[in-house]
């Protein structure tokens, strides 16, 4: 694509930089509170990140991903069939308190996860719509919501994904 988004400001305002334009232009994502933001990745027209919020108390991280649309381009407002530019929180509704790494590609996002008391990678997948909240199902019978993809004792973190593989790290490195 003709994006690139980066950090400016402490970890707290996410830019979003139109190469095509040489344009930098402020993802209008306003931080809340004392939340720090980390681990920002994009791919196509989806920016993912990991962000402590200490709201509702007790503060856990969460990872958000902000859709362009399916135009690609920020602040249109495009809404094109189900799937709306916006700002999404994955995990909402997640038990526990430490997750991060998100990774992206098309319609899934991975991240680490330590709600077991043990690092999981998890896969929220958007289903073949690729919009938020539709709960639409492929063929197969797998409907969008999240999955838990490793059950590894040890610990997986550091999750990426390409196509329909994910690689992890096997080991729990930090607490």
């Amino acid at each position: 694509g003709d994006n690139i988004v980066y950090y400016q400001g402490s970890s707290k305002y996410i830019q979003l930089l139109d190469i095509s334009r040489r344009n930098p232009r402020p993802v209008s994502i306003t931080p809340t509170g004392n939340s720090n933001r980390f681990d920002l990745t994009m791919a196509n027209e989806r920016i993912a990140w990991n962000e402590w919020r200490s709201s509702p108390s007790p503060g856990k991280w969460h990872i958000f991903v902000y859709d362009l649309g399916a135009d690609g381009k920020y602040g249109t407002n495009d809404c094109t069939g189900v799937r709306c530019e916006g700002v999404y929180d994955v995990t909402a509704n997640a038990p526990g308190q430490l997750r991060g790494r998100p990774g992206i590609y098309e319609n899934k996002i991975v991240w680490d996860d330590k709600r077991t008391g043990i690092n999981h990678v998890y896969l929220y997948d958007l289903g073949p719509d690729g919009a938020f909240g539709t709960n639409d199902c492929y063929p197969n019978g797998v409907c969008e919501g999240e999955h838990q993809i490793t059950t590894n004792p040890a610990g997986n973190i550091y999750p990426s994904i390409s196509g329909n593989r994910i690689v992890w790290v096997t080991g729990d490195y930090y607490d």
